[in-house]
């Protein structure tokens, strides 16, 4: 033996042995530790802890003498968010380097960003979304009925409308894709008409679903079960549960007809034996069954792996036709960074588990080994959106140009007038230069523009920056205003909903922000008009004064729709990241500490 080499007896054969010693909720402290003492070096890892708390995070420095080579990144600094969007919104902004755990719909959004790469885990590195059925009492202690709920699960439309394209469906047994399990399980298939008959004949009328955002996209699973079930035409009430109280009374789990959750991926005998057995008190839904418990105690103590994997094949045969689970769907865990950044993997399940080929593609993006991380890549991406911006805003004028080209006549006689004589447009062609080609025309204006020479407007012969200079005030005025009602509406609704959180009064701002930003601008715009204006008649439909009739101060009316229009949006924009900064606020330990010393909630 060598020095990195020791020898464990184990007292009879243990299967999961091996998950439980490499699993990734396993850790190392000081011998004589209560697991509190974080001083001194822990661990045989590339960094060594520098701080930490549980509020602000831990930071971390590279550790020389690590025996893997010493990492390229000298600190590392860990930051506690616990919000998924703001999450994405501290990457986006450049905050931090690397968010685990976004969204699928910011990740799709991520993908198409220059700057940013998204890592995607596989099926070895997903968590399994499920719906356990308490099959201790009515209606699912009814077989048939446990049946007729995995037919009505319409499950490769729940994948495509809460995974996209980061899920695969799931087929009722945990730890698909992974060591052990029984890839010739026939897929369930979604079978409507016979679940509904099965439902109407058994008399199931009613169903509750509970439900936690334990994370992103649990409590979606459970609106579009409802709507599933009401299809069927049965009642269905949602208990939605704040997560950070959900395990204080395990009766909100053990009590519910239906629980919304999910699973770290993890090799089949592990989570059997953990969650699926009879005797696990992780057995959400409650199933039990003797010839199962025997067959996964066989396998869990085989010491041949074919006998084995005979075992956990039959297991697994049982828990599908038999079980209280409906395993709906797997979703990859996805991160972002920042492009430069390298050397991170996803190792969501056990770092040591041997990979299997995943159905859920890595699609990382490309990254430079040679990357600067010291502070080059955020140079770098900031200077390529510049660029980006420019090349845009050149190609957009000369568009402009050539769309003015296109155009029917042309620009000295529509300046002239009646006074249009073929001598005075030729005159006044040569004089703006309209007699030259276009191309050279857009790279003069170009030249022209770069110095604060934008042209003159033909129509009245002001110089274009002068006839800009009052658009521009009235638009400034307009947006300083609509700005302030942004930041005090959307900062206001957000604390109030963030104090409130998992309350009706969080549900509904919340509700109503994500409404209107999920709106176009224009419909907006439109409602407002038609609600206010023409039926209301209180503001006017238009916003304009005319020439010479005074500054809009003098009718300040004119300016009320527009303003709310755009502060409406932006408000409700900001209320959702300034919610989720002011929940994770709420719930810290300085927080806590100020209630149990007696201070009121609104001092």
């Amino acid at each position: 033996m060598d020095e990195r080499t020791f020898t464990l007896q184990l007292l009879s054969p243990q299967a999961t042995f091996w998950d439980e010693v490499v699993s990734a909720v396993t850790f190392v402290f000081p011998a004589g530790s209560a697991g509190d003492d974080f001083s001194g070096d822990i661990g045989s890892g590339p960094f060594k802890l520098v701080s930490f708390s549980p509020d602000t995070g831990a930071v971390l420095e590279k550790n020389a003498d690590y025996w893997g080579g010493a990492p390229a990144i000298d600190t590392v600094e860990i930051v506690p968010i616990t919000d998924p969007e703001t999450r994405y919104t501290a990457l986006t902004s450049g905050e931090v380097d690397f968010a685990h755990q976004i969204s699928t719909t910011n990740a799709a959004t991520l993908e198409g960003q220059s700057g940013f790469n998204v890592l995607n885990g596989g099926i070895e590195n997903s968590s399994s979304f499920r719906f356990c059925l308490n099959a201790s009492a009515a209606p699912f202690d009814d077989p048939e009925v446990r049946e007729a709920l995995k037919l009505i699960v319409d499950r490769q439309t729940m994948n495509d409308t809460i995974f996209r394209s980061a899920g695969v469906v799931g087929n009722d047994v945990l730890g698909q894709g992974m060591p052990g399990y029984n890839d010739s399980l026939e897929q369930r298939a979604y079978d409507f008409d016979t679940a509904k008959k099965v439902l109407e004949e058994k008399g199931v009328t009613e169903l509750e679903i509970t439900t936690a955002e334990t994370t992103t996209g649990v409590n979606d699973s459970a609106e579009m079960l409802k709507a599933q079930l009401e299809k069927a035409g049965i009642t269905v009430s949602v208990k939605e549960i704040d997560p950070t109280t959900l395990f204080s009374d395990m009766n909100n789990i053990y009590g519910a007809q239906i629980f919304a959750t999910y699973l770290i991926n993890r090799p089949y005998i592990a989570s059997a034996v953990m969650y699926t057995g009879g005797s696990s008190p992780y057995n959400f839904s409650q199933w039990k069954d003797d010839e199962y418990d025997s067959l996964l105690a066989q396998a869990t103590s085989a010491v041949d792996e074919a006998d084995r994997a005979e075992l956990l094949n039959q297991a697994q045969e049982r828990l599908w036709a038999e079980g209280g689970d409906i395993v709906w769907g797997y979703c990859a865990d996805l991160s972002g960074q920042v492009d430069g950044l390298d050397g991170i993997d996803i190792t969501l399940s056990v770092p040591l588990f041997a990979k299997q080929p995943s159905p859920l593609a890595n699609r990382t993006k490309g990254m430079s080994p040679n990357a600067d991380r010291t502070g080059g890549h955020r140079a770098l991406r900031i200077l390529s959106r510049i660029l980006l911006f420019a090349i845009s805003l050149i190609f957009t004028c000369l568009l402009v140009f050539l769309a003015l080209e296109a155009l029917p006549g042309d620009a000295a006689t529509q300046r002239l007038g009646l006074q249009a004589t073929p001598e005075r447009v030729a005159e006044l062609t040569q004089q703006y230069g309209l007699d030259k080609p276009v191309l050279y025309r857009f790279v003069l204006w170009c030249a022209h523009a770069l110095q604060g020479d934008f042209g003159t407007v033909l129509a009245s012969g002001l110089p274009v920056a002068d006839a800009m200079v009052g658009p521009l005030a009235r638009t400034g005025v307009i947006f300083a205003i609509s700005l302030v009602l942004v930041i005090v509406v959307g900062t206001a609704g957000g604390i109030f909903a963030g104090l409130h959180g998992g309350k009706a009064a969080d549900k509904i701002v919340s509700t109503l922000a994500l409404a209107v930003v999920g709106t176009p601008e224009f419909v907006v715009g439109f409602f407002l008009i038609l609600v206010f204006a023409t039926q209301l008649g209180w503001f006017p439909a238009v916003s304009l004064l005319p020439v010479g009739s005074g500054s809009m101060f003098d009718k300040p009316i004119i300016m009320v729709l527009p303003i709310v229009a755009i502060s409406l949006i932006g408000a409700c924009t900001l209320v959702r990241p300034v919610r989720a900064v002011v929940e994770r606020e709420n719930q810290t330990l300085h927080v806590e500490s100020a209630r149990l010393s007696g201070l009121p909630e609104r001092r």
